[in-house]
């Protein structure tokens, strides 16, 4: 038997998919004690603690209801969550024995269905789909937490994310199962921000904010903070227009040059 002590804290507070103005459609965050099928969540975090704090709550609620749960991450963090289990009163061991509970390194199953750095359908629905399907049986209900589409974005590999981030909606499409991803926000700086945000955000049904945001519990706090984000965006948005227009400036007074430096060459 998988027992769990029920004294985890309130789940922060959970804001739809979007950026800028839609910010402000505020949700609360999803029960991990009554999970949905085929429901797709992204945890943006600042600090380990934090995504595994909210990890262990997800995968703990779940053993102790019985589904079975499939974990793809690092090693820190395998071993980690581990360890938040067993203190939360789970047998980690048994639940491995009895199947429910099944943990793989993100960066050797990538590569179980990556093709020249694109996440293969085929592959990708056989290996994890096949996986999926072994613990449904017996079990109520797959929940799987992924750090796949983390490791990908850490490394530049935006377009490879999102694609497998559209291949797990895709599966979901032919096995029932909860899905939880991650992505450390501060991999988002840079002129990739504002466009490849809201490509993640729309990928998933619900999106929690970073601890920052989400350890606020005064509305009016809440509504200063998006004011400020969305300042900051609409400043990084400017700040990429003038610099792409300066770029573009110096390659045509570089075009012009090298004609004028052609010109002298032929006179002379």
């Amino acid at each position: 038997m998988i027992g769990a002590t029920n004294n985890h804290t309130a789940a922060p507070q959970v804001v739809h998919p979007s950026i800028g103005d839609r910010l402000l459609n505020l949700m609360p965050q999803p029960d991990w004690s009554m999970p949905r099928d085929s429901e797709h969540i992204v945890q943006f975090y600042e600090t380990d603690r934090f995504l595994l704090q909210t990890l262990s709550e997800y995968v703990g609620t779940g053993l102790a209801a019985g589904a079975a749960c499939l974990v793809v991450a690092t090693t820190a963090h395998r071993l980690e969550l581990d360890e938040r289990l067993q203190a939360a009163g789970i047998d980690v061991s048994i639940a491995r024995a009895d199947g429910l509970y099944v943990a793989l390194d993100a960066a050797e199953t990538l590569t179980t269905f990556m093709v020249a750095g694109v996440p293969d359908s085929s592959r990708f629905a056989t290996v994890v789909g096949g996986i999926i399907a072994q613990l449904a049986q017996g079990s109520r209900g797959v929940r799987i937490f992924g750090e796949m589409v983390g490791l990908l974005w850490m490394e530049g590999q935006y377009d490879a994310a999102i694609r497998l981030e559209a291949l797990w909606n895709e599966l979901q499409t032919t096995h029932a199962f909860g899905l939880f991803c991650a992505y450390p926000i501060h991999s988002f700086g840079g002129d990739a921000f504002p466009h490849y945000l809201d490509d993640v955000c729309a990928a998933h049904a619900r999106v929690i904010p970073a601890e920052s945001y989400a350890a606020l519990t005064d509305a009016d706090e809440r509504l200063r903070v998006i004011i400020q984000l969305q300042q900051k965006a609409r400043s990084l948005e400017a700040e990429i227009a003038e610099r792409q227009a300066a770029e573009a400036s110096l390659r045509t007074t570089k075009d012009t040059l090298e004609v004028q430096v052609a010109d002298l060459r032929r006179l002379h």
